[in-house]
């Protein structure tokens, strides 16, 4: 069996790796390095950084906002956030495994690509 990742995998995980060493702001990225708690807004920030990429609910299905991503590119995708380090997306219930009615196409609000904070209490 072949664990190595293939030259796609190879390019997301240079993609994420550019993307955070890019945009996890200075002093959040000092605050996970010292395992110190982040504030509201250091986390806002982060969420609103990570929805503007596209990232924001990586684990959605991609027809509600999310990202699409394969089992290996999540995998990726937290290695690379624990190894920056950086704060975890912001935590959902996905609309597949939230034991919701999965509303037609027709009837439904448009993605939550942007989720606030103040939404998801």
């Amino acid at each position: 069996m072949d664990l190595a990742f293939s030259k796609e995998e190879m390019a997301f995980r240079d993609e994420v790796r550019a993307f955070f060493r890019d945009n996890v702001p200075p002093a959040t990225r000092q605050k996970m390095i010292e395992s110190r708690h982040l504030t509201k807004d250091e986390m806002v920030t982060w969420w609103r950084i990570l929805n503007k990429k596209g990232w924001g609910v990586s684990h959605w299905p991609k027809e509600y906002g999310g990202t699409g991503w394969t089992s290996v590119q999540h995998y990726i995708f937290n290695e690379e956030l624990q190894a920056h380090p950086a704060p975890a997306p912001l935590p959902t219930t996905s609309p597949a495994t939230s034991g919701h009615e999965v509303v037609p196409a027709a009837r439904r609000r448009p993605p939550a690509t942007a989720p606030e904070p103040e939404r998801c209490r």
